[in-house]
């Protein structure tokens, strides 16, 4: 109850432009104190309000639970003015006969003290005649006297001027019938009829009448006419006084008119006005007894105080009979809420406010009061409680802080996520006071916030200011503070209602936002899109973008374009759609898209979409656009073609061969279209006449129950309904039917019309049987198919899974695809990583199809092999990727496979220790047979030979001692091959030195055999030629694993394409170097063609490697060879390592 208008009608507005205020602010001071002293009263109170010359009365009742004063008031000028006048009248007459009483008394008492003698009484009568001749005169009311011969024998001068219009001498003498002329004829009838009774019965009489004046003025007077009686007693005459009451009659007819205003008033403002006398109980009601009751006026006129509160709800009837009778005992205010009973049964929340008023004897003699139905305002508090609440909630979840601060107490009221924004308790953080809070703002911030808080207080702006405050532990954080400041009449700022929110992350988006502000315009260049940002404040519009590509234009040309110019590119036929909707947002602001064509600079045009947002100031006007054009030519040629795909879409839908109908339930017609004839065999002019009886009649005695409770089920509950029936078509064979659709229903939920449409599913009847069949024979395959069937999702979801699963793995179907049992748990841990491998390419590579092997633990424990096919299909539907595969046990197959294995390693370790026996024969031969010759180059001839196959028993020998029958480690090769080498020359120790540069290499047999050839021909070569006798060196021989082109040299290994399935890594090649510091390479002969036997080796062996080989002749000899190994792979590698490890 702070004095402020919360609404007021048309009416009211006077009042308020009087006092100089608007809905929504406070009352004058003075009014509000007699606001105050009124509903401190028990009773409300009437209050006069003069305004100029106008008078209002007003009304007032206090609502305490709504925290609000209801005012109402009328416009009784007319009333106070008439009432005054009578009042006037009134006690000038009251005082005029006092006077007059008084007088006549006093002339009495005269008389009869001088009664004693005669000459005395006659002369005190002729003076009290004179007197009475004298005061009649002074009367202001017309009196008259008149004999039983209606002649007038006296009357006063207002009677002879006011009345008669003549002298009061003419008068006198004069017939009553002058005077029945200054009335209506047919009311001097009946006045003639009341004199004569009077005459005849004695007594008096009362009545009104309307009299013409003497001044042609219709005047209505009140009659009092009384008999008069001579000395012997008998009736002489009538005298008569005529009281002008006109003033009054117009005063109780502006009456009447007040209270059929107040009447209408209460009608208009839906409230209930009653009037009510206790002692009888009877109620006079007025107002808007219809709307609120729904019983006539008729009808609730009968309403009394017993029936009032039977109407009351059970439940608050009680309560609303108590504080009757406590208002009836100590009489005062009456205020209830409770819900009353309409006409219909329904009870809606009324609010009682009345008065009860009391006699001298504090007796309570009349109620009365007003009733309005607050169902509304009810429904609306609760809403409001609720939206409070979450408001509240909405404060704390959202991390703002908001504050209420009253500047005239300097009270102010936090609440909201205090602790989670500041760090500070609730209660710590309510002795905030605003030196407090801006002792918290970071000195850097302090003076603007202190600047845009004055000019606030000063022009009562919105305050809106972001700046750092300093949280509990002393770390600050970027907020918006954003408020309202409130006004009293006076135009003081007296209240601040404001939020505080953290905006620490918007403020680092922010920055972010300025680094890629720029990468975004590069964006839009590359992807043809054109950026505008136009600020209407000074006109101009900043554009940015793919100018030229899409406009033709230069950069520097169209900067130059303001909106007009913009708008003249645009199509004729287009521009006046773009420019209302540019003018729309302009007056309201908000989104813009508009599509139209543009025309470029050489005048041709092309489609183009139009995005962007009109931003609003406070004062509601838009001050800036900014958008994005892109040229969507392509997009629309696509939508053209996609209209004339969807009009081919609609007419093949004609085609499909369907009944669409449509059945209005109030006049039960069906209207029918579609292929009719092609589904049911009827013309469309035999099946328009049918209606539900036949369609009953044509659904097969065994589906037409059925089918009819089905659809009467969905009427009474459903707003679709579908059913399937069989239905006879005209030459009598049956179809199966779909009956499908929707309900369309009125407000009372009763079916207005259903839309539907009926097709021909005996085709999918017939397919669904097929398929049953089909699925019994996927179980009896599934039953009898040892291994097992999956589908999964491309995250490895099971989707299916199915086959002998228990068997396989000793854990039922159900155990998968609930995930209480992941497949992948039971992968022994050394297969996962390899099967995830594969699964992943997979995943990447659609048309892949992988077939792996690995190893799972069976429930008992038992280890089991598997194998695994996997590939990429399509889900039923079609529309996603999905992966599907078959697991089989191969067990007994791996334990067959080790087995032969096992047998093959033994057999290929026998094969290998067979040959190196074999060469070290053929190499004991040789030296047997050298023996017998004695010439230098035959012996070297055979030395030769016997190097050569020693270089193979030791390859032969290395992999029969080696875990691996397949490769051979060459570097401990070497090793051997040199020494033996050394041995052979007979190198003296110090002499020549061998360096061996190798990484550990594993080579298969096909490379080790050619390579070891060549190493054993070109150190025998600088052992025989590179250091003569006496001439000390060394040899150097380097092996490494090189990636391919890391050189000059590029060697093709067209042997290593061996399919998808190939593990040959073709990028590995390996860098064979054999050196010497000795006299060098002769210059005039060529490596690659002399007669020496070693070097022609060389050539056909590397050859054979399908390498390269190179001849360096700086200090000495060096031969630098590129080779590949075709056995060699990351993953032949990796498990050679492996078996190392």
């Amino acid at each position: 109850m702070n004095g402020k208008v919360l609404y007021a009608n048309r009416a009211a507005r006077f009042l308020l432009e009087h006092w100089g205020i608007k809905e929504g602010e406070e009352l004058p001071q003075s009014l509000r104190n007699d606001i105050k002293r009124i509903i401190s009263q028990k009773d409300p109170e009437h209050l006069e309000i003069n305004i100029e010359k106008v008078t209002y009365s007003l009304m007032f009742y206090a609502d305490p639970e709504d925290d609000c004063v209801d005012i109402y008031g009328f416009d009784i000028s007319c009333r106070v003015r008439a009432e005054e006048e009578l009042r006037f009248q009134n006690e000038r007459l009251e005082k005029l006969a006092e006077l007059k009483t008084l007088e006549y008394i006093e002339v009495n008492e005269k008389l009869t003290e001088e009664v004693t003698g005669r000459e005395n009484i006659e002369k005190t009568l002729r003076n009290n005649l004179q007197f009475l001749e004298t005061l009649l005169d002074s009367i202001p009311s017309p009196v008259f006297q008149r004999d039983l011969n209606e002649i007038y024998v006296n009357c006063n001068e207002s009677f002879a001027r006011q009345i008669m219009g003549l002298p009061k001498e003419m008068v006198i003498g004069d017939s009553f019938m002058e005077f029945q002329k200054r009335v209506p004829k047919e009311l001097a009838e009946i006045y003639y009829k009341h004199d004569r009774e009077l005459l005849e019965n004695g007594g008096s009489h009362y009545y009104e009448t309307t009299v013409i004046c003497a001044d042609d003025v219709v005047r209505d007077f009140l009659f009092h006419k009384a008999t008069y009686e001579d000395g012997s007693g008998k009736v002489a005459g009538i005298v008569g006084v005529m009281l002008d009451i006109t003033q009054r009659k117009e005063a109780e007819k502006f009456l009447r008119k007040t209270e059929e205003k107040y009447r209408l008033a209460a009608e208009q403002t839906g409230q209930l006005v009653y009037d009510c006398e206790p002692k009888s109980g009877q109620i006079y009601w007025a107002g808007a007894i219809q709307e609120l009751t729904g019983y006539s006026p008729e009808e609730f006129r009968q309403v009394d105080l017993d029936n009032w509160i039977e109407g009351v709800h059970p439940e608050d009837r009680e309560k609303a009979w108590k504080t009757h009778e406590k208002c009836m005992e100590n009489g005062g205010k009456y205020l209830e809420e409770y819900r009353f009973r309409k006409k219909n049964g329904i009870y809606f929340y009324a609010k009682d406010r009345g008065v009860y008023l009391q006699d001298d004897l504090n007796r309570v003699y009349r109620i009365v009061g007003v009733i309005k139905d607050t169902t509304e305002r009810k429904l609306a508090r609760e809403v409001l409680e609720r939206s409070e609440e979450r408001f509240r909630i909405i404060a704390e979840q959202t991390g703002q802080l908001v504050y209420d601060y009253d500047m005239e107490n300097n009270r102010i009221s936090w609440t909201g996520a205090i602790e989670e924004l500041t760090g500070y308790s609730f209660e710590e953080f309510q002795g905030f006071t605003p030196k407090v809070w801006a002792q918290h703002v970071h000195p850097d911030d302090l003076e603007k916030i202190v600047k845009a808080h004055t000019r606030c207080i000063k022009d009562g702006e919105k305050y809106l200011e972001e700046y750092r405050f300093r949280r509990k532990d002393g770390s600050y954080i970027c907020v918006e503070d954003g408020g309202i400041f409130l006004k009293t009449e006076s135009g003081n700022i007296c209240r601040v209602l404001g939020a505080v929110k953290d905006i620490t992350e918007r403020k680092l988006a922010h920055d972010e936002l300025e680094k890629s502000e720029s990468r975004y315009r590069l964006i839009a260049e590359k992807t043809k899109m054109l950026l505008y940002y136009d600020n209407y404040r000074d006109d101009r519009i900043d554009w940015a973008g793919a100018i030229p590509q899409i406009t033709g234009y230069s950069r520097e040309e169209f900067q130059k374009f303001r909106t007009d110019g913009w708008m003249s590119l645009i199509h004729p036929e287009d521009l006046p759609r773009v420019r209302d909707a540019h003018e729309y947002c302009l007056q309201h602001g908000g989104d813009f898209h508009q599509n139209y064509r543009f025309r470029r600079k050489d005048g041709s045009y092309f489609y183009v979409e139009d995005e962007g947002i009109y931003l609003k100031n406070e004062k509601g006007c838009a001050y800036i656009a900014a958008g994005v054009i892109k040229d969507v030519t392509e997009k629309k040629h696509t939508q053209e073609k996609l209209q004339e795909s969807e009009e081919r879409f609609r007419i093949a839908a004609e085609q499909t061969g369907q009944i669409v109908f449509e059945h209005d339930h109030g006049d039960k017609n069906i209207k029918w279209a579609g292929a009719i004839q092609d589904v049911t065999g009827y013309t469309i002019e035999e099946f328009s006449k049918f209606d539900n009886a036949a369609l009953a009649d044509h659904i097969h005695p065994e589906d037409r129950e059925r089918a009819l409770n089905e659809l009467r089920m969905c009427q009474e509950k459903e707003n679709k309904f579908r059913t399937e029936y069989r239905f006879r078509k005209k030459d009598g064979s049956y179809i199966y039917l779909e009956d499908s659709g929707v309900y369309l229903r009125e407000k009372n939920g009763s079916i207005r019309k259903a839309f539907g449409v009926m097709k021909n599913i005996t085709g999918i009847k017939l397919a669904s049987e097929k398929l049953k069949e089909s699925e019994a024979r996927y179980r009896s395959f599934m039953t009898n198919f040892r291994g097992i069937a999956f589908q999964m999702g491309l995250d490895f979801t099971p989707l299916l899974i199915d086959g002998n699963i228990e068997e396989t793995t000793g854990y039922k179907r159900e155990d998968f695809i609930t995930g209480k049992i992941g497949w992948y748990q039971n992968v022994l841990s050394v297969d996962r990583e390899k099967l995830f491998e594969n699964r992943e390419r997979l995943v990447n590579d659609p048309s892949l199809f992988i077939e792996h092997e690995y190893r799972i633990r069976h429930k008992d424990g038992e280890l089991r092999w598997i194998r695994e096919i996997l590939q990429n299909v399509s889900d039923p539907a079609g529309k996603k990727r999905i992966l599907q595969g078959m697991v089989y046990d191969i067990s007994k197959q791996k334990e067959a496979e080790e087995s032969l294995a096992k047998v093959e390693e033994i057999r290929k370790k026998e094969i290998h220790h067979r040959i190196k026996n074999n060469l070290q024969v053929i190499s004991s031969l040789l030296e047997l047979q050298a023996e017998r010759f004695n010439d230098k180059e035959v012996l070297e001839a055979f030395r030769e030979s016997q190097n050569r196959v020693a270089t193979m028993a030791i390859i032969h020998e290395e992999l029969y001692r080696s875990r691996d029958n397949e490769t051979l480690d060459f570097s401990a090769y070497l090793q051997k091959l040199t020494a033996d080498l050394f041995h052979s020359y007979i190198v003296r120790k110090g002499d020549v030195d061998m360096q061996l540069d190798i990484e550990e290499v594993f080579l298969g047999m096909d490379t080790a055999v050619p390579l070891g050839i060549i190493i054993n021909e070109l150190v025998s070569n600088s052992l025989k030629h590179a250091f003569p006798s006496g001439r000390r060196g060394k040899i150097r021989i380097q092996l490494s694993r090189t990636e391919e082109n890391s050189g000059n040299k590029n060697i093709s290994n067209s042997t290593n394409n061996i399919g998808a399935k190939s593990s040959v890594d073709k990028n590995i090649q390996y860098t064979l170097v054999v050196s010497d510091n000795g006299l060098g390479f002769p210059e005039n002969v060529d490596f690659r063609n002399t007669s020496s036997l070693g070097l022609q080796l060389v050539n056909i062996l590397i050859e054979q490697l399908e390498g390269t080989i190179e001849l360096e002749r700086y200090s000495g000899t060096r031969f630098k060879i590129w080779f590949k190994d075709p056995y060699q792979s990351s993953e032949n590698l990796s498990s050679i390592k492996g078996e190392i490890q």
